[in-house]
């Protein structure tokens, strides 16, 4: 029954999938910053269908799944469409290429680690009109060159060019990529 604008869950081992949901039911309405870093489940999860929730006031989400962990917590979140930053780390499903979409407010994206969409990059390149003004791309061991996901990376990197400021990466980018940053008219920092 308390209204809550700021969670943050590092590190813990929690024992059945309802309780997750219960945190998630009671904060959902009231929540404007979000942090689940490598939140595991003593319980299995099952893909069953699970009820999703509206973020109506959530402005900055950190998701970090351990490597190789699927993101189960992912589909809890139905929107968010006040989300202003989004850390997604091992994380890169279907759901939030989705959310992704949506997020009308969305400035500041970092995507790393694992995928479980092969074609994330190539549908957010097609849906998603340039709105990012900082993008993280780290912790990425494939090139676009041997991945069929990242094939469609530089699409999407210069789907953003309009508005992007900052861009930093420590993923095996192919030099046409690099040569579209200096290409952005508003970068000012790049790494």
């Amino acid at each position: 029954y308390h209204k809550v604008n700021n969670i943050s869950i590092s590190r813990t081992e929690i024992f059945l999938k309802k309780q997750i949901e219960q945190i998630i039911l009671n904060c959902c309405l009231s929540i404007e910053s979000l942090t689940l870093d490598c939140v595991t489940f003593k319980e299995k999860i099952e893909d069953e269908l699970s009820t999703s929730y509206d973020f109506p006031k959530l402005k900055n989400l950190h998701l970090l799944y351990a490597p190789r962990t699927p993101p189960s917590i992912n589909k809890y979140f139905a929107s968010f469409n006040s989300l202003e930053a989004l850390n997604l780390i091992n994380g890169c499903d279907e759901i939030f290429k989705e959310l992704i979409k949506k997020s009308k407010n969305l400035v500041r994206l970092e995507i790393a680690g694992n995928f479980y969409d092969n074609s994330f990059f190539k549908d957010l390149s097609l849906n998603m009109p340039s709105r990012l003004q900082e993008f993280i791309f780290n912790n990425i061991l494939s090139s676009s060159r041997d991945d069929e996901n990242l094939h469609y990376f530089n699409d999407f990197f210069v789907s953003q060019s309009k508005t992007l400021e900052r861009f930093e990466t420590d993923a095996l980018i192919e030099p046409v990529e690099i040569m579209n940053a200096f290409k952005m008219p508003n970068m000012v920092e790049l790494s």
